[in-house]
C-alpha cells in the first residue's frame, strides 16, 4: 500500500492514500485549490548573500513520519530562492548549508509568502572532561545531538580532551557519554544540555562514577 501525490506549480498538491501496489487500479487525481508560494533570501548575519543553501518545506503533520518528500529549492548567488506548488496552511521550513547552522521555523502559508533567513556560521566543539573516575578517559566516547537533529561523535583522549570532527549548528545540543561508565556531575546523568555558539571556548565538564542501583528480582513466592 502506497500514497500517491500529484504536484503542479500552479495548484496545491493532491494526495490519495491507501493505494494497493500491483492492483492495476486507475487513479483520478483532481487539482482543486490554487497553490501557495514562498520566496525570499538567505543571508549571513553579516548581510552577505548565501548561495547553494537548501530550503526545504515540510507539512507539520508529516515531519516526524519521514515519509514525505519535501518541496526544495537552492538559493541563487544573490541568496534568493522561490518555491511554488505549495498547499496553504502550516508548514515547517528548514534551511541547511555545510558552512552555516541549520535554521528551522514554522510558517503559515497563505497565497504568496516571503521568508528572509539569516544564518550563523557553524561552530567547532572541543573541550576536556575533568575528575577522577574508575574508567580511563580513553575508554569513553561522546555523542552530540542538536535540536535540529544533527549527530556527531568522538572519542575522548587519555588526558580527558576531546574534539568533534565536524562543525556543529549553533543552538541547544545534548552532549552524551555514549560509551564507558561515567556521568556528568552537573546533571548526575550520562547526558547534559549545552548552548553551542560560534567562537565558543573549549568546554570543561566534571565527570563522576555513575550511581549504581543494586537489587534482586523475585517472583510472587519470593524466589
Amino acid at each position: 500500500v502506497v500514497r500517491v501525490t500529484a504536484r503542479h506549480e500552479k495548484f496545491a498538491p493532491v494526495t490519495v492514500s491507501g493505494v494497493p501496489v500491483g492492483s492495476g487500479q486507475f487513479l483520478r487525481l483532481a487539482f482543486r485549490d490554487f497553490a501557495a508560494s514562498m520566496a525570499g533570501t538567505v543571508r549571513s548575519v553579516d548581510g552577505e548573500p548565501i548561495d547553494r543553501a537548501i530550503v526545504s518545506v515540510y507539512p507539520t503533520t508529516a515531519w516526524n513520519a519521514g515519509l514525505y518528500e519535501p518541496f526544495r529549492a537552492e538559493s541563487a548567488i544573490d541568496g534568493s530562492f522561490r518555491i511554488t506548488g505549495l498547499r496553504a496552511g502550516a508548514v515547517r521550513v528548514v534551511v541547511r548549508h555545510p558552512k552555516y547552522s541549520t535554521i528551522e521555523r514554522s510558517v503559515s502559508l497563505h497565497g504568496r509568502s516571503e521568508q528572509h533567513v539569516e544564518m550563523f556560521r557553524r561552530a567547532e566543539v572541543s573541550g576536556r572532561l575533568l575528575g577522577e573516575i574508575a574508567t580511563p578517559f580513553e575508554q569513553l566516547s561522546l555523542r552530540l545531538r542538536t535540536e535540529t537533529g544533527e549527530l556527531a561523535r568522538c572519542d575522548v583522549r587519555k588526558d580527558g580532551s576531546f574534539r568533534f570532527p565536524t562543525s556543529i549548528s549553533v543552538g541547544k545540543a545534548a552532549l552524551a557519554i555514549e560509551r564507558g561508565l561515567a556521568a556528568f556531575s552537573v546533571s548526575f546523568s550520562r547526558e547534559h544540555w549545552l548552548s553551542i555558539e560560534t567562537g565558543n571556548e573549549p568546554i570543561e565538564l566534571e565527570v563522576r562514577d555513575p550511581s549504581a542501583l543494586v537489587g534482586r528480582v523475585v517472583d510472587a513466592r519470593g524466589v
